[in-house]
């Protein structure tokens, strides 16, 4: 007798959860039953692999899968950014995702239409990009505000921030529950001049290598700061000027 297969289908939903994705959806070959819970499957890790191989799953995915069942983790860390990585993304953020995390090793050329997409989503609770465009200075330059209701865990590297006519950057002040920040190797686009962090509720802020030059913080309820900023020196001095307000 088949023990597994007569536990309930939420037990088995978890031990799928548990496993990496193609070997969850190999489960499918096991009988009729399991063939139609692997289209319900809500975490989703793509790692490392080959580019023709990682577009197929993902095309498995997007055609296959239930579409009423919420997608609550997707996970992607891939050598390159590719049109089926933003059908990806798009997908899950129209299905309600939860908990987002994307790591692209090398990104030729401009980034996806998918990263506006990003920071207006009224589901995500945790967000970690980055993507590191290949042989260029560049980063991915975000909106002037970040509308992400939801988000508690925010991790950002390798992205620019954008200023408002003041030529102060403020992209936090929407984010009404965000308890944790993490930004890495960020700088701010064109003629901003200021980074400003405003937010009531951020408990953590870690900043590594912000390339600014002022940077006022107004975040009254924080217990954990940490700093490690880098400087790049052009044909005159600048200073960083760290203004903490209550």
């Amino acid at each position: 007798m088949d023990m597994i297969s007569e536990l309930p289908d939420t037990v088995l939903l978890h031990m799928m959860d548990l496993m990496e994705p193609k070997q969850a959806v190999q489960t499918c070959l096991l009988s009729k039953r399991w063939k139609n819970l692997c289209k319900r499957l809500t975490n989703l890790k793509f790692t490392f692999s080959p580019v023709k191989s990682f577009e197929n799953f993902a095309s498995w995915i997007l055609n296959t899968r239930d579409h009423s069942y919420s997608l609550h983790n997707l996970s992607i860390h891939f050598w390159t950014d590719t049109r089926c990585l933003g059908k990806l993304v798009k997908y899950a953020l129209l299905h309600n995702i939860q908990h987002l995390k994307i790591r692209i090793l090398s990104c030729f050329g401009s980034t996806s239409d998918y990263i506006p997409l990003l920071f207006s989503s009224h589901s995500l609770t945790s967000l970690s990009i980055s993507i590191n465009r290949f042989m260029q200075p560049l980063r991915v330059v975000l909106p002037n505000t970040l509308h992400l209701p939801s988000i508690k865990s925010l991790h950002l590297h390798r992205v620019t921030f954008t200023a408002s006519d003041n030529h102060s950057a403020e992209p936090f002040s929407m984010c009404h529950v965000l308890h944790n920040l993490k930004l890495q190797y960020c700088a701010l686009h064109d003629d901003a001049q200021v980074l400003c962090i405003s937010n009531s509720t951020l408990f953590s802020l870690t900043i590594i290598r912000q390339q600014a030059s002022q940077i006022v913080l107004s975040i009254p309820s924080v217990s954990s700061l940490t700093f490690r900023v880098l400087i790049i020196m052009n044909s005159s001095p600048h200073a960083i000027f760290l203004l903490l307000e209550k």
